[in-house]
């Protein structure tokens, strides 16, 4: 997707919002972009006045102009969300953030204009275009889909699978998942906080920040996992453990095009009667589920947030601390659960 940031020549009311990006200003309370060196010598909050009074800033005002344009960037984002699967949406927003932020730096334009878009807001989480709940698979269901998905891109490709269904990890961190940070000898693999995550946004990929802070963590590996990622990483070796059957990084696009779907779905080969697992689930599915599992083992909220990669809120957030026994015991169980 192609995003105009040059300034147009149509009127506010007819130019779609993106290419109204560099003549956004604030004219009804206009500020500097940047301080000025040397105050004004009658600038009462110089350290050289000793005014007595304040003057109190009027509070921003809420013009048409500001309505209008709310309501088209509010529109852009809902169009996405209804092309695209939450996590492109998400990408493609965080990317234009990023550059417009820096255009703000630049001193391009006065301020982000889509600094404080929630994607909550527009039904982005696990649903459809029709606001329908995508399924969630079941531990069987998980392990068919699997199986088709080797039978479609190879044992690799079912070991990602398992790995998401047992971590919990977003597709992007799988994708961008490095050698050197999957320590399975010592049963953990880390997300790094720079480049531990794998963004696709159109043809670009590239290596970033995870999805917040907070998902940059360490996940704990029970002792039949490590060894399926020791066989994957034993059979190639590139930089990422999971990547193209011809070497390189994984696009989602294709492996969900040519792999996921027709393993959910059915239809393996033009005229396949084979039947689907489960219409219409998504790759995300696989973190739901493993939340899910999480929940039966009864695992301690502390490191459910933590394995998950979200922060905990409140107070339990303050003085809730993982400790060494709570993995031991998360790993054991998740170990017991998979032999069945």
């Amino acid at each position: 997707m192609f995003i105009q940031l040059t300034a147009p020549t149509a009127r506010m009311s007819n130019t779609p919002w993106p290419e109204r990006v560099r003549t956004l200003r604030q004219p009804e309370h206009p500020r500097p972009l940047a301080p000025a060196s040397t105050p004004p010598a009658n600038d009462p909050h110089s350290p050289t006045q000793r005014s007595t009074s304040q003057p109190t800033p009027n509070p921003p005002q809420t013009t048409p102009a500001t309505c209008q344009f709310m309501l088209e960037r509010a529109q852009w984002a809902q169009e996405l969300a209804a092309r695209y699967a939450p996590s492109t949406v998400s990408g493609i927003v965080t990317l234009l953030s990023i550059v417009l932020t820096e255009a703000v730096n630049e001193r391009m334009i006065a301020h982000n204009p889509i600094q404080g878009l929630r994607l909550g807001q527009l039904g982005a989480g696990h649903h459809d275009g029709s606001g329908t709940d995508r399924p969630i698979p079941t531990a069987g269901q998980v392990r068919q889909i699997g199986a088709r998905v080797r039978r479609l891109g190879g044992r690799d490709m079912e070991i990602m699978v398992i790995t998401a269904a047992w971590t919990g990890m977003r597709w992007g961190e799988l994708a961008g998942l490095a050698r050197g940070n999957c320590r399975t000898g010592d049963g953990y693999l880390v997300i790094d906080p720079d480049v531990g995550s794998l963004h696709e946004v159109g043809a670009r990929l590239w290596l970033g920040p995870p999805k917040s802070r907070a998902a940059a963590r360490r996940i704990d590996l029970p002792t039949f996992l490590a060894e399926l990622l020791e066989e994957v990483m034993a059979g190639h070796d590139q930089d990422q453990v999971f990547v193209a059957s011809r070497g390189g990084w994984l696009r989602r696009s294709h492996f969900c095009r040519r792999v996921w779907r027709p393993a959910c779905d059915g239809g393996l080969a033009p005229g396949s009667t084979e039947p689907p697992i489960l219409t219409g689930a998504v790759f995300h599915g696989l973190r739901h589920h493993h939340k899910t599992v999480l929940d039966e083992l009864d695992v301690p909220e502390v490191i459910k947030h933590e394995r998950m990669g979200h922060k905990m809120k409140g107070i339990q957030g303050v003085y809730s601390h993982v400790i060494d026994a709570m993995r031991r015991r998360l790993v054991t169980r998740l170990q017991r659960r998979w032999r069945g």
